[in-house]
């Protein structure tokens, strides 16, 4: 049962959340939502969720500044986050890498858009 293992999810946008809480809720995970990074930070600092899955391009704190927040903060250092974002067609420029994503310690780094099966198997792998 996983009902008690809980899930921040930080993406602005809602449409993909929308279909990530559902394929995780089917699971019976407990999901939360925020749509910014800066929302991110403090719902993880309110919640103390298992797992992070966070995006990366968004408004007011995009997901590296967020990441690399949390992983400084005493409460949250310990959460894996899995960095899931559509920058590949950003790749080149040296503020949407792969390897800045490894560097705040992310603990996996994932394109989108990703196939529920293997959200579901990232998920497990982490909690």
């Amino acid at each position: 049962m996983n009902a008690s293992k809980k899930i921040l999810l930080v993406d602005d946008d809602e449409n993909l959340v929308e279909a990530m809480r559902a394929t995780l809720l089917s699971k019976d995970y407990n999901v939360i939502v925020a749509y910014n990074g800066e929302d991110g930070v403090e719902m993880a600092r309110q919640e103390v969720p298992d797992l992070i899955i966070l995006d990366i391009m968004m408004g007011k704190k995009h997901g590296y500044a967020a990441c690399a927040e949390l992983k400084k903060d005493p409460v949250c250092a310990g959460i894996p986050v899995i960095i899931l974002s559509g920058v590949g067609e950003h790749l080149n420029e040296p503020e949407w890498t792969h390897a800045q994503g490894r560097t705040l310690l992310a603990e996996d780094f994932v394109e989108k858009p990703v196939k529920p099966a293997e959200l579901l198997k990232l998920v497990e792998q982490m909690i």
